[in-house]
Formats: C-alpha cells, structure tokens, sequence
C-alpha cells in the first residue's frame, strides 16, 4: 500500500486503533476522510483504498483521536445531521463488526423479498429499485430506478453566551474549520452511486436469483448485472477444503468452465458487510486466464468475439476447423512420416551402460536383410549402438505400415527437411498459407507448451508450433459468507470474454461423484481408464 498524506503510522497500536475505529464507527471515518484528504488523491485512488475496512492501512492513530476528540466538543452543541450514506440496515445492529442475527428462512420467491430491498435501498442504496418479473416465473429480477436526490445538510454551531444570566442569548453561527474542508459534491449520475448496493462502494444494475451453479455466467451487456445463488437446496456430497467446509466460492468455481485466476481467492480477516446477504462475506475477485493457442493459428477465430453469454455455436467454426485439420493430419502421407519422424527424435533411447550412463545418440533407419511382412526393407535403429551390446537394447522399432519409408528416408537424409520439389509435388502449405486450429485451455496448458500439429518451414523444415495466451479481460467477483453453513453467495462478472465458450472438460463435482461410484461398483483390482470408461457401471 503507497503511503498517504495521512497514512497509518506503524508505531501506532493496532488494538488502540481498532478500539478508536470501533468507537468513530464509518460514518464519522467517512467524514473523517473527507476533511484530510486531498480530493486529487480520491480522485485517483481504488475505490477501496481508503474505505472503512482498509482503515488500518491509512488511518493515523493520533491524527484521528485528534480530530474526534474536536468533533465530539462541536457536536455536543450542535444540530446532529445524518451522513448521506449510512452503513447499516434498518432493524440491523449499529455496530459495523458485528454480524447482524438471521434466520434461515426458505424465500418464497427464491429471491431477496421485495420489503427488504425496498427498506435497505430507502435508507442506504441512493436509489430505489423496482422488481422485473422475466418469463421465466423461477427468477426475480431487481432492476435499478434513476437516483433520487441527495440533499447535503451544513452543520451549524450554536454559539452560548458565558453570561450567568438567565436571559442567555443563543444564536447561529458558522464557526470556521481550523482543517480545510474539501467541497465534494456527490455526483450521482456516476456508475458507483446507482442501482442496487452490494458493499459500501460497490452497486449493480439488477440481482438476478438462482438456485444452483452454472458452467458459464452470462455478463449483462450494457448493465452491471449480479447474480444470487442461494444453494440451500443442494444435496452434493461437498469434500472438505483443510478440515472445513468448502466455500460457496470454491463451489462456485469448480462447476465454471471459464479459466479464473490471478487476484485473490477471499480473505478472511477482511470480510465486508453485504447489504443483500445481511453478513459479512469473503471476496474473490479474479480474471480470466484466456484460452491457448498454436502461433499458427488463424486469427479470424477471435476477430469480433464478445461473448456475454454461453453459447455453444460460437465453438461450431473452431470444431469444424479442427476436424478438417484433423482429417489433412491423417491423409497427407508427408504429415504421418513427419510425425512418425518428430516422435523418435523426442524418444530416448533406454540403453544404460554399465557404469550408469544413458544412451543419448540419435535415431537412424538401417537396412533389414529382407522385406518384412509391412513390406519396408529398414527398421530404426541407434546411432550409439555397437557390436557386442545386447539385441535390441537400444533403441529399436519397425517402421508402421501407414508410413511412406520413401519421405521417412528423405527426412533423415535432410535432418527433418523435405526438399522443395516433395513439398510443390505433395502440396504441403508453406507457413503463410498454413492455418492451424489448436486451441486448449490453461488447466490443460500447463506444462504443455508445442502444438500437437505438424508444422513446416518456409524451407520445409519440420517446425513445432509454440502455444501462446489469448488474454482474455473479463473479471468475476464473489462475495461468499464466511460462515460456511449459509449457502449463498453474490457472483458479478464484468467485461465480456472474447474468446468462444470452453468446452466442459473440467471435471465438476457431479462427474467425480458418478466415476467414484462406478469404481467402487467394478472394484479396484485391476481397475484401468479404459475398464472403467467402456464398463457397464459407468453407463
């Protein structure tokens, strides 16, 4: 954290701190901030860099005893007026470290009550939102209204005569500010000061009610739309995270298909009060990893790609490539003998001398006495052999039927280079013309860094595509309570991805849950990928 004009000194006593802070309490702190500093480093600062909860970090123990102590001897004779924006709920607790009392009761519409939101947003949300009722029946949506005025009251001292006379003369005065006091109008057509609050600082256009996870979450376009799951009703059998419950978070995040990562995962000594939750909540905020790719990839897939929701479709031109490709990769005799070629040369040999050393010679192809029964007259063998090492103790294999020994033997000859004559005779593109379709996304990227398609050089050199990010710049923000037997949680997602919607290839909870049971249905001995997936138990 940079340090400020009045910044936290770190000889100051956290537990006094906390003890000054408890007693201010956020509206005074709000003013506080206000009169000491400067609006040009509010301007540019986070929005919750100089809030409430990240007071430790910016709040000078003396600096504001100091200026308490003076507001509570102007206050004890003046007009009490309320701050424009109060922190807590009506019927809620005064007291901001406090989690107010609930009850877990069922809503009836599967939704935040309409009494609730309307009291919460009177008193604290700015604006007063209306409730929209889509087609379908299940969800409630809560709309944002335009702002309503905000009228800023001055604070005037009464001023008593030191006369003992019974006939005092009390009268109004503005006594002037011995600290500047900044002007800061509240501007409420701004993105932050409208729609439904979630934090102090942060708002939304409408909360959308859910009652399960989802593998994608859509973004609101034009509109900052945040979504309420609320999983009372689930009955998965959850593990536990370090001997606790698992966050509604982690739930969250181990059904999303999206890549999210980066940020913070939710701490939970800084826990801020969510007005639609009624309690203090964890906050994950993260952003999404992208999607890999081949460096000879095709950049029209991701021209024009702003995915606000799932749709599978925008997949169809990726699949259809890929298919083709596929096809190309098994019909072109030049591409099989190239990947028949790229995989002896990654293979090591398993010769080990008798003093510990590995055999790190080269593949070669050498001649057999005869034709086999495939019809190829060589066989790949090793550079390092010699007389008098064991058959077959190096490397050995056959050259496989579907392989062109013809091309395998020009590429030896070349060092994994075709002449340009088999390159225009086989049609094989040259780089410019090459497009590859290879997409994977980061949990399945990590470690893997080479395209698995074959690629040539401009002088028909075998080449191995790199696999690049496409950064991807949307961002998700969940705020999941910190105790963990309330099932809900608030998830906004903002920017559109552009990038298509991933194909569901991360396990969820639910395919862990079926492959666990058919494991134990087939019995452990013996037990392998491939008995498991073509079983009758994993039907």
């Amino acid at each position: 954290m940079m340090s400020h004009g009045s910044s936290a000194n770190s000889s100051d006593d956290p537990q006094k701190l906390r003890k000054l802070l408890d007693t201010v309490g956020p509206d005074l702190l709000g003013v506080y901030r206000d009169e000491t500093i400067s609006g040009d480093i509010l301007a540019i600062s986070d929005p919750d860099e100089f809030s409430f909860e990240n007071a430790k970090d910016w709040v000078s123990l003396v600096a504001l005893k100091c200026w308490y102590i003076r507001h509570c001897q102007i206050s004890t004779a003046s007009t009490p007026s309320p701050h424009p924006f109060p922190l807590t709920l009506p019927g809620t607790s005064q007291d901001p470290f406090k989690t107010p009392s609930r009850t877990h009761s069922t809503p009836t519409n599967r939704a935040i009550s309409a009494s609730h939101l309307s009291a919460m947003t009177t008193s604290s949300l700015v604006t007063t939102p209306t409730i929209v009722k889509p087609e379908d029946d299940n969800d409630i949506i809560f709309v944002s209204a335009t702002p309503t005025t905000i009228k800023w009251k001055r604070r005037e001292i009464i001023e008593i005569s030191d006369s003992e006379s019974s006939d005092m003369e009390v009268k109004q005065a503005n006594t002037p500010m011995e600290w500047k006091k900044l002007k800061r109008e509240p501007d409420l057509n701004t993105e932050n000061m409208r729609g439904i609050q979630i934090t102090r600082e942060a708002f939304i256009d409408c909360l959308i009610s859910v009652d399960d996870f989802k593998t994608c979450w859509p973004v609101g376009k034009g509109e900052r739309v945040g979504y309420l799951i609320n999983a009372k009703q689930d009955t998965r059998n959850w593990p536990e995270c370090h001997g606790e419950k698992m966050s509604m978070a982690r739930k969250i995040k181990s059904f999303d298909q999206d890549a999210w990562g980066a940020g913070t995962a939710g701490s939970t000594k800084e826990t801020p009060y969510i007005f639609p939750l009624q309690t203090e909540c964890q906050v994950a905020r993260h952003i999404c990893q992208g999607i890999f790719h081949c460096n000879h990839i095709g950049h029209e897939f991701f021209n024009g790609v702003e995915r606000y929701e799932p749709d599978p479709n925008q997949r169809q031109d990726w699949w259809e490539a890929e298919r083709k490709q596929n096809q190309a990769e098994s019909e072109s005799s030049a591409r099989l003998a190239a990947i028949f070629y790229k995989e002896l040369h990654v293979t090591p040999c398993p010769h080990v001398a008798d003093d510990g050393t590995e055999c790190a010679s080269l593949p070669v192809m050498r001649p057999l006495k005869e034709k086999n029964f495939d019809g190829k007259k060589s066989f790949i063998g090793c550079q390092g052999w010699r007389k008098g090492d064991q058959a077959r103790s190096h490397r050995w294999a056959t050259i496989p039927r579907n392989i062109n020994e013809g091309l395998l033997l020009e590429l030896f000859r070349n060092k994994g280079s075709y002449t340009t004559s088999t390159m225009n005779r086989l049609k094989i593109n040259l780089p410019a013309d090459s497009k590859c379709s290879y997409v994977c996304p980061p949990q399945n990227a990590k470690g893997q860094k080479k395209c698995l398609y074959t690629h040539f050089d401009a002088d028909g050199m075998i080449t191995t595509g790199k696999l690049q990010r496409h950064a991807c710049n949307a961002r998700i923000t969940i705020y999941s309570p910190v105790d963990r037997n309330d099932f809900r949680a608030i998830l906004i997602v903002d920017n559109p991805h552009n990038h298509p919607m991933p194909a569901q290839r991360k396990p969820t909870i639910d395919g862990k849950t079926k492959y666990g049971n058919a494991a134990e249905r087939v019995g452990l001995l013996g037990l392998s990928v491939v008995k498991l997936d073509t079983g009758e138990e994993s039907e």
